[in-house]
């Protein structure tokens, strides 16, 4: 069906679409999604995409799993942060918002301003909604409004995380985790992906900035689907 594997250590990273503010800096080994300055420090308004360049196959029966090693963390020690980093699956032709120049903020430029589109599944690492001094981890369908989520503690920001997500196409059985060290967060959901998903999908990462604003680094990412 599909996989992938990239190490972004390495600058020379194949196969992907790079959209808006991602970019390689010059000073870090990462990929970043959003602008920063000279000094590494994030700036506000900003939106970041990448997506796998090749079609992914999907359909009832399909299963996948993801693997996404990453960084949200603040200018120094400020507060809030924001927004957050995704991992979505949208068709082949879908229609961003606002096609070339998506409004920034928290909606991860993957829906639109009323937090509403048709066809994106997303889990959000999101630094800004939930309640205070914690951050969530959620299932997104067709909203930004989680259908499930669960509350991660705000000491998880700063940290290399590791978020894992998986679907059964059998069971319909969606599974997301983002761990550090010992400690995982699991989020589980039920949904049969492929009554807003067509048989050909892309896969990718987003992330944005507003007037709060964080670093939003990716160091790792892996992906497969298969079929029986």
């Amino acid at each position: 069906m599909a996989s992938f594997q990239y190490n972004f250590y390495d600058k020379k990273v194949k196969d992907l679409i790079y959209q808006f503010d991602t970019h390689y800096p010059k000073q870090d080994p990462v990929l970043r999604l959003t602008k920063t300055d000279e000094n590494s420090k994030a700036l506000p308004w900003s939106t970041g995409r990448i997506l796998y360049s090749k079609n992914v196959p999907f359909g009832p029966a399909v299963d996948f799993k993801t693997t996404v090693k990453f960084t949200v963390k603040p200018n120094d020690n400020a507060f809030p942060i924001a927004d957050g980093l995704a991992f979505f699956i949208v068709p082949e032709d879908h229609p961003f918002p606002e096609g070339k120049n998506p409004p920034p903020g928290g909606n991860l430029g993957l829906f639109e301003q009323a937090g509403k589109s048709s066809n994106v599944f997303a889990v959000a690492f999101d630094t800004y909604l939930g309640i205070p001094y914690y951050v969530n981890l959620g299932i997104d369908i067709e909203h930004r409004k989680p259908e499930a989520n669960v509350n991660v503690p705000y000491s998880f920001v700063g940290k290399e995380l590791t978020l894992v997500v998986s679907y059964n196409g059998a069971t319909r059985a969606i599974s997301a985790s983002v761990t550090y060290g010992s400690e995982t967060f699991p989020v589980s959901l039920s949904y049969n992906l492929a009554t807003i998903l067509p048989s050909g999908v892309r896969v990718g990462l987003a992330s944005t900035t507003a007037q709060n604003v964080a670093v939003h680094d990716v160091h790792y990412w892996d992906f497969t689907s298969t079929a029986p």
